[in-house]
């Protein structure tokens, strides 16, 4: 194996920080092309809004969402947790 002198190599600190800085970027170019591509948008819904669930389909007469509407209690980061007025979550 050759033996690489170290005065003619770049520190590995300043390297490693441009191979991060220079991954970052990409990773963000990558996020934007993707949202871009998929219509992604911002979540607009807020603690204490009402919502429908939607529910599992058991036959063509059967509604997509459940009749009660529930109420958001908690969110953090994608996941909600709802309520409804009698309590069930």
């Amino acid at each position: 194996m050759p033996h690489m002198d170290d005065s003619q190599s770049p520190e590995p600190a300043r390297l490693d920080a441009e191979i991060r800085e220079s991954d970052t970027a990409a990773k963000q170019r990558m996020k934007q092309y993707g949202d871009s591509h998929s219509h992604a948008r911002e979540r607009q819904l807020a603690t204490g809004d009402t919502v429908l669930v939607r529910q599992a389909r058991r036959n063509k007469l059967s509604s997509y969402y459940e009749p009660h509407r529930y109420i958001i209690t908690d969110i953090r980061g994608t996941m909600m947790t709802a309520q409804r007025a009698d309590g069930r979550t």
